[in-house]
């Protein structure tokens, strides 16, 4: 990803923490996303829903200039409650903000073997839910994107491998 071709309305920050911790916690949203970054890594984090848009946008974009960690789509959700409009509940809405973000910077994609990893962090415990994220529609739509290399779901605690 040249993340010079991102538009400046993506408000971005640069770090280099291990671990990198990123939350929505002023959205009430208890989820964490949690990455070891082991080298120590510059990782340009990326704020898509703070630019507000008629289509859904995830809470985190990650990009670096290291060809050792896969871009991120990262959405950030609490509990699985039921919504209304586009999606069923919380953590379908979640895959379909996923979705839509991809749509919006695969324009910036300058090469078409660029792989993506989409990340679901949820603020439940691994263990107290067993949750089928795979029959969720967008979910799918993820899954057959050729650009996606894997679909991550954090549960609260669990760490992401930037390195992997």
């Amino acid at each position: 990803m040249c993340r010079q071709l991102i538009p400046s309305q993506y408000s971005v920050y640069s770090i280099q923490d291990n671990p990198i911790e990123l939350d929505d916690i002023s959205s009430g949203s208890y989820a964490v996303y949690l990455a070891n970054n082991p080298n120590q890594e510059h990782v340009f984090v990326y704020t898509p829903d703070e630019y507000r848009l008629p289509d859904p946008r995830c809470d985190y974009f990650l990009t670096s200039s290291s060809s050792n960690i896969t871009p991120r789509f990262i959405e950030l959700k609490g509990s699985n409650k039921p919504r209304r409009g586009c999606c069923e509940n919380e953590w379908g809405h979640a895959f379909h903000q996923l979705y839509c973000t991809y749509e919006e910077f695969k324009r910036y994609i300058f090469s078409q073997d660029e792989r993506f990893i989409f990340v679901l962090c949820i603020s439940m415990e691994r263990g107290r839910s067993v949750a089928n994220f795979a029959k969720y529609t967008w979910y799918k739509e993820l899954q057959n994107l050729s650009h996606a290399q894997k679909i991550i779901v954090l549960y609260s605690g669990e760490y992401d491998n930037l390195d992997s």
